[in-house]
């Protein structure tokens, strides 16, 4: 049976959100039906995504969520040339999998979404969180990104894809199902920190998250940890979850390995 698959996003830049889901739909229309939902702007990612769930109404449906300016950086059977793969084998060789076959994540993918026990997916993550800090500055972090900029490309490495704690929400990828199993939303505005209530949620629900071999294209650096509204969210965080941080977990490596 093929699968349903819903991307959600947010946001009004048109031509991103084309290029997004023109990307995408190149990796998955193989393996189902693709749908987009767009939101639009949205007061708050966190109530926004919980609702999509909400209104698409299937519990089989895969819900890929992606932020409008990021996008899968190869074509499903394209990869880099020869002399950039040598040059990541040496420097990050976990990462060769989503270079050499990148529309490998989508099985690896439908394969972990198998399991009762998995919550999210995304592309970057990190083993643990503690109370007021970025995940990116946790000890131990995994998943890559691209970041495009006019100053080029740069390749953000962190660490070997497998188990994490806590997914980053430039994409973040589930069945349907898991929201109704984590319950109602809590009051959240703002675009921080919706990842890590969503990730730290279905971990307390008994749930494991995972970062793929999926190598996004983003078109931007993101905020810093010194952004005023990014503190503001990681202060409401901290003030909500006292019992539950610091949050780390034990790695464990992507089922198979292979993609």
């Amino acid at each position: 049976m093929p699968y349903r698959f819903v991307i959600v996003s947010t946001g009004n830049d048109s031509s991103a959100l084309d290029r997004m889901e023109d990307r995408f739909d190149a990796h998955l229309a193989p393996h189902g039906q693709v749908e987009t939902f767009r939101l639009g702007q949205v007061d708050s990612l966190l109530n926004a995504y919980w609702n999509s769930a909400r209104l698409v109404n299937d519990p089989s449906a895969i819900l890929l969520f992606s932020h409008q300016d990021a996008y899968p950086a190869f074509e499903p059977e394209g990869a880099a040339g020869s002399d950039e793969i040598e040059k990541l084998r040496d420097s990050v060789p976990w990462l060769i999998p989503a270079v050499e076959q990148p529309g490998g994540w989508v099985n690896q993918a439908l394969r972990l979404l198998k399991k009762r026990n998995t919550g999210f997916l995304g592309v970057a993550g990190a083993h643990s969180l503690h109370a007021g800090q970025a995940w990116w500055n946790e000890k131990q972090v995994s998943g890559a990104v691209l970041h495009g900029s006019e100053s080029g490309v740069n390749l953000n490495g962190y660490g070997p894809y497998g188990r994490v704690a806590v997914v980053d929400g430039l994409f973040m990828m589930a069945r349907a199902s898991l929201f109704d199993e984590l319950g109602p939303v809590r009051n959240h505005r703002g675009f921080h920190f919706y990842d890590m209530e969503l990730s730290l949620r279905a971990h307390l629900a008994g749930k494991k998250n995972w970062t793929i071999p999926l190598l996004l294209m983003h078109m931007s650096g993101g905020k810093t940890i010194d952004d005023r509204d990014w503190t503001a969210a990681a202060d409401s965080f901290q003030k909500v979850h006292t019992d539950h941080l610091p949050l780390v977990i034990e790695a464990e490596p992507l089922p198979g390995g292979e993609v």
